[in-house]
C-alpha cells in the first residue's frame, strides 16, 4: 500500500532559500535540523518512510517485505573484515533498498541529478535524497549491520547545479572518526550509491561520474579517468560491481 502525507511547503523552500542566500553560514545545521524531523529513528523494515518531490513535500510511508528485507542484509553477511568491506555493502545495499521502495510504493524511478527529471512525478532533490539515506542508514544502524560505521549528520558543499547548494548523507568510521558521504543524487534510482571520504565528495565529482561508463555489463573507467582521477576512480568504483550499471553515466543538472 502507498500511503502519502503532505507535509507542505516550507521544508521545499529550501532550495529556493539556498538559491537566494549569499551565505551559507547555519544553513547545514537548519537542513540537517529538517531532515532530522523527517525521518523516524530506530527504523525497523516494517516502517519506513521515503521523501519526493523536491524538499520532502511527499512523504510515503511502506514497508519492505521480508525477501526484500534479507536481501540488503545479505550484502552485509561477509564484510567482518574490513571498513572499506562494509562501504561497498553500504553502497550496494542501497541499490536494492532504493528498488524495494519503488516495488512497495509504486512510484517511479527518479533521474539522478534535480534538473533532468524535473516535471515528472516520483522525481527527488537532494535534500530528498539525503533524507531518505539517512532513513536508510538509521535502519541498518539499528538493526545491528553497521561494524565499522555509525550513522552521523548530513553535509553541505558548494553549488554542483549553479547557485544550488548540495547535500549528503554520511557516516563516521568508528576507529579514527573519519566521515564517508553516502551521496545517491548523482546517479538513477536503483543503483549504488556513491561512498567517497568527506574531502573528496567536497569537489567536483561531475567529472568523474561522467566519464565512468558501462561496457558489456561490467563498469569501465576511461584512459582519461585514470589519468585524471586515479584516487577517485579507485574509490568511486569500490561501490559497483559488474553488471550493476544499468546506462552509461552522464553529467547531471
Amino acid at each position: 500500500m502507498r500511503i502519502v502525507r503532505q507535509i507542505g511547503n516550507s521544508f521545499a523552500l529550501f532550495g529556493l532559500f539556498a538559491l537566494l542566500s549569499a551565505c551559507a553560514e547555519g544553513f547545514e545545521q537548519r537542513a540537517a535540523e529538517q531532515i532530522d524531523k523527517v525521518v523516524l529513528r530506530a527504523p525497523g523494515p516494517e516502517a519506513l518512510v521515503y521523501c519526493t518531490n523536491y524538499g520532502c513535500e511527499e512523504r510515503h510511508l511502506f514497508a519492505l517485505s521480508a525477501s526484500q528485507w534479507e536481501a540488503i542484509k545479505g550484502h552485509f553477511r561477509d564484510v567482518s573484515r574490513s571498513p572499506d568491506e562494509e562501504r561497498r555493502a553500504i553502497a550496494q545495499a542501497a541499490a536494492d533498498y532504493e528498488l524495494a521502495v519503488m516495488a512497495q510504493t509504486g512510484i517511479g524511478p527518479d533521474v539522478g541529478g534535480t534538473l533532468v527529471g524535473y516535471g515528472q512525478p516520483d522525481q527527488t532533490d537532494c535534500i530528498d535524497e539525503t533524507a531518505n539515506m539517512v532513513q536508510f542508514l538509521e535502519l541498518l544502524q539499528h538493526q545491528g549491520l553497521l561494524r565499522y560505521h555509525r550513522v552521523a549528520a548530513p553535509v553541505m558543499k558548494d553549488p554542483v547545479v549553479e547557485g544550488w547548494f548540495h547535500f549528503s548523507a554520511t557516516v563516521a568510521e568508528i576507529e579514527g572518526g573519519e566521515i564517508w558521504s553516502v551521496d545517491s543524487w548523482y546517479l538513477d534510482s536503483g543503483h549504488p550509491a556513491i561512498v567517497l571520504p568527506l574531502e573528496v565528495w567536497r569537489g567536483d565529482l561531475e567529472p568523474l561520474v561522467a566519464c565512468m561508463a558501462q561496457d558489456v555489463g561490467e563498469l569501465r573507467e576511461q584512459a582519461a579517468c585514470k589519468t585524471n582521477y586515479p584516487a577517485l576512480t579507485a574509490f568511486l568504483a569500490a561501490g559497483f560491481s559488474s553488471g550493476q550499471i544499468a546506462s552509461t553515466l552522464q553529467p547531471r543538472q
